[in-house]
């Protein structure tokens, strides 16, 4: 069995290791790379990991903490792999602020600007990732260890407490002025969908309806129903 010790040395010559890789080799070990962290003198050409992509440093500089590599095309550049973006088949992963070049393809990286919450009984709060140390997460994982990720809830101060259960949310897109029930007022699957109407005195009266996103617990309605219709929720 390996040591932690020994796990951490490994590490350290891993890391030592991966500044020969080619960039096509080193997309594939991006965990190998030196996590960006505030305050870090960078020198040009040199390769670091954020959110879970690769970086090129394009200048030397000291990092602040509002100079993100996703949000400063001057400072760096994400690594790409060779071909990537000369076909619309391979599109390079647009994330909303990067520098674009003439005559690549660009497609929209939705998951680089979602939005976490956290739902906690009746009530959505702010959360943020607390770091790890990548030296001591990849220990664990060569030793075998269970790695966990941990948040930390924004204003719950006084409201949250340990042992609450909570749901971690993922929003990728925003859907303002739509119709939206709870999922468990629709029925059927694939491209039948209904909803049971509750009328004044009349049993429930099936209706058709078209959809659209979900996020598991409400439901976009595109179609088949509008604004005040009373709908049956089964328990």
């Amino acid at each position: 069995m390996i040591t932690r010790e020994r796990a951490y040395a490994l590490r350290r010559m891993l890391v030592k290791a991966s500044a020969s890789l080619s960039d096509e080799d080193a997309l594939e070990a991006v965990e190998l790379f030196a996590a960006w962290t505030s305050g870090t003198e960078y020198a040009t050409d040199q390769r670091l990991r954020y959110g879970g992509k690769l970086y090129r440093v394009r200048q030397d500089h000291t990092s602040q903490a509002d100079w993100l590599p996703s949000s400063t095309p001057s400072l760096y550049a994400e690594v790409e792999k060779p071909g990537q973006g000369d076909t619309p088949d391979h599109p390079i992963l647009y994330n909303g602020n990067m520098e674009l070049i003439e005559g690549k393809y660009y497609s929209e990286d939705t998951l680089s600007r979602a939005e976490y919450t956290a739902w906690i009984g009746d009530r959505a709060y702010e959360i943020e990732l607390i770091p790890q140390d990548f030296a001591d997460v990849l220990a664990k994982m060569i030793t075998g260890e269970t790695v966990t990720t941990n948040f930390r809830v924004i204003g719950g101060e006084d409201s949250v407490h340990a042992g609450d259960f909570a749901v971690l949310m993922l929003k990728q897109q925003n859907h303002p002025d739509v119709l939206r029930l709870p999922v468990e007022a629709v029925y059927g699957s694939g491209d039948e969908r209904y909803v049971y109407l509750l009328g004044e005195g009349v049993d429930r009266v099936r209706r058709d309806v078209s959809v659209g996103a979900s996020n598991g617990l409400m439901i976009e309605i595109t179609g088949g129903l509008e604004e005040g219709d009373r709908v049956y929720v089964r328990e």
